[in-house]
């Protein structure tokens, strides 16, 4: 439906509002009721576009550079991963809300 891409970390990101349909169909068939779901290895970012929020931008950004920190060998404990976030966080706050505010006035568009 729309879809806008976002360069983050040296990777081409892409940002994608679908239909309550395709989203349901790609992401929700077990049931659930997710509104966003990251693909890692896709560089996608997906959303329903029902029910999307900034939150669920941010969240998804978190996602997005906790991927590209390249942790996944790390084997990591759940501490470990907190406080990964935490520093991911810390760091890149203006970034992730810039970026959210990019997305979302995107989705908000009627181009």
């Amino acid at each position: 439906m729309k879809e806008i891409v976002v360069p983050i970390k040296g990777r081409n990101w892409k940002f994608i509002l679908m239909t309550d349909r395709k989203f349901n169909r790609l992401h929700n068939s077990d049931g659930s009721d997710r509104p966003a779901i990251t693909i890692p290895y896709s560089y996608e970012c997906h959303f329903r576009k029902s029910d999307w929020s900034i939150i669920d931008i941010r969240h998804e950004l978190g996602h997005v550079l906790y991927h590209m920190s390249l942790t996944a060998s790390s084997d990591l404990t759940p501490d470990q991963v907190e406080e990964t976030l935490c520093s991911i966080i810390g760091y890149h706050t203006p970034e992730i809300v810039l970026w959210s505010d990019q997305i979302a006035e995107k989705f908000f568009s009627n181009d």
